[in-house]
């Protein structure tokens, strides 16, 4: 069972390298790769793990679903949440639920950018298009820009896997270009706000990880404005 993010195809390359050692072996054994991605938050994992909103299986074998479905049942016991399909849909839809959610952020920030350039309010705008059911509120509260270990990897991972199969991802580099360019957004405001010579000040940074109520740094928008406030010589005092 493979439940970690991987490249659409892993599962068959995982079955293909056991079967040849068992060949080389002698050894004739039936076995099968399931794919069993995770949907787990960070902060949150435990209470995801207990409370699933889904259960993606993904496999060909009726035997080896009916032992899934025979695992899961104390977490599937209010209503139906397992999703059964093949290894390959069930790795895609692990790195199309981060994308996707990667592209709600950037969307967001690229709405609150232009909302100050016009004079409007990116709040009342949230609430304006939240209230459409088709729309709703998760995910979308402009910000500073996505980070953690999942999200930057995974929209990278899913661009470099479709150009391996020809295709160009025109959403999803913008995407990346977006969000790139938000982690800059408040050093430009800073800049704005006291003049381009910053010089000898100290800045207070309150709050270095990725998002809330965890202790992760990758890719944290906090770095880029670190290091962009260090070369322009300001002391940075953060917590």
């Amino acid at each position: 069972v493979n439940k970690s993010t991987v490249p659409v195809g892993t599962g068959d390359r995982v079955h293909s390298a056991i079967a040849a050692i068992l060949a080389t072996r002698g050894v004739t054994l039936t076995f099968d790769v399931v794919s069993n991605p995770e949907f787990l938050k960070e902060g949150s994992a435990v209470a995801d793990s207990q409370r699933p909103d889904r259960i993606i299986i993904g496999t060909d074998s009726a035997h080896v679903e009916e032992q899934m479905r025979e695992l899961y049942e104390p977490f599937n016991r209010n209503h139906e949440k397992i999703i059964v399909m093949d290894i390959r849909s069930a790795e895609l839809t692990k790195y199309a639920a981060n994308c996707m959610l990667a592209t709600k952020i950037s969307f967001m920030n690229e709405m609150a950018n232009i909302a100050e350039r016009l004079g409007a309010d990116i709040e009342a705008v949230r609430k304006g298009i939240g209230s459409d059911p088709r729309i709703g509120y998760h995910f979308i509260y402009p910000g500073c820009g996505y980070g953690g270990s999942c999200f930057p990897k995974d929209v990278q991972a899913l661009e470099r896997t479709a150009a391996k199969v020809g295709y160009q991802t025109e959403i999803l580099r913008a995407v990346e270009t977006v969000n790139a360019r938000q982690k800059s957004r408040l050093f430009e405001q800073i800049q704005h706000h006291f003049g381009s010579n910053l010089s000898g000040k100290t800045f207070a940074l309150w709050g270095l990880s990725f998002k809330p109520n965890t202790d992760d740094m990758r890719e944290a928008s906090s770095r880029v404005l670190m290091e962009q406030l260090w070369q322009a010589g300001v002391t940075v005092q953060a917590f």
